[in-house]
């Protein structure tokens, strides 16, 4: 199978996750010079210092990667509300440090006081970040080829995300109401492109009577051209069912592997799960399971089980699912399995949609942890189901896991 490569990521993004741990590092330094000034290099280098320094500011980058921070900058009190999320993460892996490698557990002074110093000056440095960014790396011009929605949201995330490094020129096509300024027609692409100065050219499948000679010239002289469904892709992590690639399928190893280690997971789980069940069983009241029924792999159907009992966590009122898991109807990671009567009606009216089926659907999956706070959007849902499933690795599986697992 060939699978064409995504688009490159911004250079921004690699500068500002190392100025991220360097200042993480140096907050924890300052710290324990702060707290053993009369040791500070006996600590820092013949102790385990610097070894604890990496460890600490590693495990709190890690939490504010989960956390989304390098998807935008965002208000002063939204990065420092997920700095405190992130140092509470940090507080708890340590305490577990304590038990597997006691070496790797920082001394409690220097933790807290370097915490104290993170969590003010990592959202200043940000909003700083934020204000400087442009200037210090600067955007890469991007002109798109057809005025579609999807060039229209691609021009918007540009803006919002700075870090991304890249600014939305406007689009060559037809006239349309999009919010984007229009260079003008194709066929004057050739006349009205050395105008502006872009970097990338990003085509839609929609664009027609492209000059081909004239965009092979400007790729040999060094501008980049992508495909707009690419460039969606890896911005949104979404699938644009209006650019839709040629391949979507998942890689058959991958199923395989994903099938058998949600089997292996789901029975170690169902040793404790057993436990908590019963608790729940023995103090509930009443009738103790509700019976779902689901469109599984391939359309076939599938009864699922959960607790009744409405003022339990959504994780405890799934944990009867892991039976599915076990029994191979569902995975631990995937499309969320639909009710039949509305996955017909969403097949009748979305022709793609039958292509979530083409693997088991999940207890969590990437459109669900993606899913925001408002009313359900069918066409993003099936977009990031689509994504996965193109995507399907191990690796998001372990990654979409750990993002259904943080708290809310």
């Amino acid at each position: 199978m060939t699978r064409q490569p995504r688009p490159s990521l911004p250079p921004s993004l690699a500068v500002l996750a190392v100025c991220d741990f360097l200042l993480l590092s140096g907050c924890f330094t300052v710290s324990a010079w702060w707290t053993q000034s009369s040791t500070f290099e006996l600590y820092l280098f013949y102790q385990g210092g610097l070894q604890q320094v990496f460890v600490a500011a590693v495990s709190i980058q890690a939490m504010l990667y989960l956390e989304r921070m390098y998807e935008g900058f965002g208000s002063w009190f939204g990065v420092f509300r997920q700095m405190c999320l992130a140092l509470g993460a940090a507080f708890l892996l340590q305490a577990v440090f304590a038990f597997i490698h006691a070496s790797v557990e920082m001394p409690r002074w220097i933790m807290i006081r370097g915490a104290g110093i993170a969590v003010v000056s990592f959202p200043l440095w940000r909003l700083a970040a934020a204000a400087m960014l442009g200037k210090v790396v600067p955007a890469r011009k991007v002109v798109f080829l057809g005025g579609t929605q999807e060039a229209a949201e691609l021009a918007s995330r540009f803006e919002e995300q700075p870090e991304l490094g890249l600014e939305a020129i406007g689009y060559f096509g037809p006239k349309t109401d999009m919010d984007l300024a229009r260079l003008g027609s194709i066929p004057q692409l050739s006349g009205q492109l050395n105008e502006y100065t872009c970097d990338r050219i990003v085509i839609s499948r929609k664009a027609k009577g492209l000059p081909i000679r004239r965009l092979l010239e400007l790729q040999r002289g060094g501008t980049r051209l992508e495909k707009l469904g690419d460039v969606y892709e890896a911005v949104s992590g979404r699938v644009s069912l209006h650019e839709l690639p040629s391949e979507v399928e998942p890689r058959p190893a991958y199923v395989i592997a994903r099938d058998i280690y949600s089997v292996l997971i789901a029975a170690i789980l169902l040793v404790p799960a057993a436990a908590i069940m019963t608790a729940i069983a023995i103090m509930g009241r009443g009738p103790l399971f509700e019976r779902e029924l689901r469109v599984g792999l391939n359309g076939r159907p599938i009864r699922m089980y959960r607790f009744r009992r409405a003022n339990l966590t959504p994780w405890l009122s799934a944990l009867p699912l892991l039976v599915n898991v076990f029994r191979g109807e569902l995975a631990l990671v995937g499309p969320a399995p639909e009710q039949p009567e509305f996955a017909a009606v969403l097949a009748e009216r979305i022709p793609l949609y039958r292509l979530r089926l083409c693997v088991k659907p999940g207890i969590t999956g990437w459109a669900q942890v993606h899913r925001d706070s408002g009313p359900p959007d069918a066409l993003a849902a099936l977009e990031r189901d689509l994504y996965y499933i193109k995507h399907l690795s191990p690796a998001l599986d372990a990654y979409i896991a750990v993002l259904a697992l943080r708290p809310r």
